[in-house]
Order: structure tokens, then sequence, then C-alpha cells
């Protein structure tokens, strides 16, 4: 994982080193169903102690006091059935760093609820969500910087991350791949939790959600099964000059949008 902090380190200067992490689990409302659990990690002075998260150890400042102002923020996608606790190591170590990280556990895409696996379009409107609710209602949203906000997604979360920075994937490339590779990973998920593909052949395309509000982003893949076919025709904004609020990223004024091809992305 030190090669997503590197990453946020280049794009996003200014985090200001602290002496240890603080942490809180809240729950951000969500009018769409269910409110979503997001670990909170943040820099902080006060003093830190090891503390049980799950299955894991991290020593962090339990609703420590925050330090610093115009921290960075960073939202964290999981893959498909995990959990806002999976990158803990990554959360801490940026936000020790001087960056306050926010992670999500996608509802019904996680280790104790898979009932949404393999239906993607609530992922991206969930980091909307969370996005929103950090700058405006969490208790120590006056600390963060509203113009540098980051996303770190990982497997199906590298999927949302892409979404969520401006990307629009064909979906109808899913089922003639899937008709052609049965056994592929991805298309043995779907058929087990039976994702419906339309009788043309193609999934129904769904309303995504994007927010230009994210001007950095790492996509961090696993080796599983290729997704080349899940985003074959990915049409996605490419910075093409710096942008007013920040000179190392794009407004949304000053990006372009291309088509790319993604082949390694992985679920």
């Amino acid at each position: 994982m030190n090669f997503a902090i590197a990453a946020f380190g280049v794009v996003m200067l200014g985090a200001t080193p602290a002496l240890s992490a603080g942490f809180e689990q809240i729950m951000v409302p969500d009018p769409a169903g269910a409110p979503l659990e997001v670990g909170v990690w943040y820099p902080s002075n006060a003093p830190a102690t090891p503390q049980r998260l799950g299955l894991f150890e991290q020593t962090v400042a339990n609703r420590g006091a925050v330090a610093g102002r115009d921290l960075p923020l960073i939202i964290m996608s999981h893959g498909t059935g995990g959990s806002f606790e999976g990158h803990y190591d990554t959360a801490l170590a940026l936000a020790e760093a001087g960056f306050a990280v926010a992670a999500i556990t996608h509802t019904g895409d996680n280790y104790r609820d898979q009932s949404q696996v393999g239906r993607l379009e609530n992922r991206p409107r969930h980091i909307k969500m969370v996005v929103d609710y950090m700058l405006t209602s969490w208790q120590h949203h006056e600390a963060l910087d509203p113009f540098r906000v980051g996303i770190f997604g990982f497997s199906a979360g590298g999927f949302t991350a892409l979404v969520a920075i401006g990307g629009t994937p064909d979906m109808r490339t899913v089922a003639p791949h899937c008709a052609a590779h049965p056994d592929e990973w991805l298309c043995r998920m779907l058929r087990e939790h039976k994702v419906n593909l339309s009788a043309n052949g193609s999934m129904a395309e769904p309303n995504w959600v994007h927010d230009p509000r994210i001007v950095a982003a790492v996509i961090a893949r696993n080796s599983r099964s290729s997704l080349s076919h899940y985003s074959d025709c990915f049409s996605l904004p490419l910075p093409a000059a710096p942008g007013p609020l920040n000179p190392r990223t794009p407004s949304t004024s000053t990006r372009t949008s291309r088509r790319l091809r993604l082949r390694r992305l992985l679920l």
C-alpha cells in the first residue's frame, strides 16, 4: 500500500504530519437505503493506544481531537465482499501523514450482506453521499479542505473510483463476454448472485453518479479476474490543463472527455 500513500502525497501536497491517528466510526444517512457504515481516520496529537478493529488491531486515538486545518480528504472504497476495515493500514498511514480518510462499507456488497454484489450502480452514489457528509455534516468538517478530495479504490472499489471521477462504463460488453468466458470469476459471481442480463445480451444501463470534487485517484487491482470486458469502453474525463483552484489538478471546466480502453481493472 506504500504506492497509494506516495501517490496521494505527490498529487495532494500540503498534508501536515501528526504524532498519531485519531479514529471514529460513524453512520452516514442514505435516503435510498440503510445508513452507510464509515470508518474515519484523521491526524491527531492525542495519545494512541492499541484498539481492536474487527479482525485487526490498530494503534489510534479513539475519538481524539483533530490536529491541523485544511486537511485533504481521502474516500476509500473496498472490493467485493469487503468492509471499511479492510484497508485500515493504508488509512492509518495516511492519517499519520496528515490526511483525513473516510472508508465506506458498501451496503449490500460487504462480508455481512452480499445481496447487491455485482450491482455496481449504488457504489458511486455511496461515494458522493459520504463526500457530502464529510464536507458538510461531520463534526470536524471545518478542518477539511473541500478543494482537495481524493479517492482510493481497490478491486470493485477501483471500478467505483473510476465512475466517481467521471468515468462511464459500457455495460453492454458484460453479457457477450460472459457468454464467451463463462468460467471467469466475474461471470461465475454474476450467475451465483443472479445478476440480471437483459434478453438482448446487455445489462441495463444504470444512472452512474459522478463527483467532480474528486481531484485525485488511486486505483488498486487484485489478481483474480480481468475486468477488461467490464470496462472495455470507459468514457473518462482526463486533465487537459491545471485548474484555478489547485495548480496540480484540473477544474471541471478544463477537463476533456476521451475514450479509454481499460483492460487491466480487476474485481
